[in-house]
């Protein structure tokens, strides 16, 4: 398993889908984090209203990584804009620790962003998904779902 896989990608809400779906396929957990909310998991609560659990203490990235660090748990950790931090010295190296554990373990770090630069020291441990846009035929087909719903709003 790629240890840190980065999908560039103006288009969170897909990545996260994308990713979601594809480890509920692996039966792998998926844990979020952002600077905001810290680390919880995903899909463990059960509405659309009810607000996910967070990890205590997870809001700082070398908080949130220092806690990967100690968790042996085979899943996946979504890091949302996460490329806004990999200027620190401490949480580059954190990042690179537990890159290089989780390299040897079914885990894994998906960072979604817009655009991400890795400093060369972990150049080495990073994989990019791409995410292209829809292709015609989905365009297409997303036109004539919208289209309906559109013209029946316009009297």
């Amino acid at each position: 398993m790629t240890p840190i896989v980065v999908i560039e990608s103006v288009e969170e809400v897909r990545a996260v889908d994308l990713v979601c779906s594809a480890c509920a396929e692996l039966n792998l957990p998926v844990f979020q984090w952002n600077i905001a909310d810290g680390l919880s998991r995903c899909g463990n609560h059960t509405s659309v209203h009810e607000q996910a659990v967070v990890i205590g203490n997870t809001r700082e990235p070398q908080q949130a990584l220092a806690h990967l660090e100690t968790m042996n748990i085979e899943a996946v950790f979504l890091l949302k804009d996460f490329h806004r931090h990999l200027d620190d010295p401490v949480v580059v190296r954190r990042l690179r620790d537990v890159a290089q554990d989780f390299c040897a373990h079914r885990r894994s770090l998906v960072i979604t962003a817009p655009a991400v630069t890795f400093p060369p020291e972990l150049e080495s441990l990073v994989e990019y998904l791409p995410l292209p846009l829809p292709d015609v035929k989905r365009l297409r087909q997303m036109v004539e779902e919208i289209f309906p719903v559109s013209q029946k709003r316009v009297p």
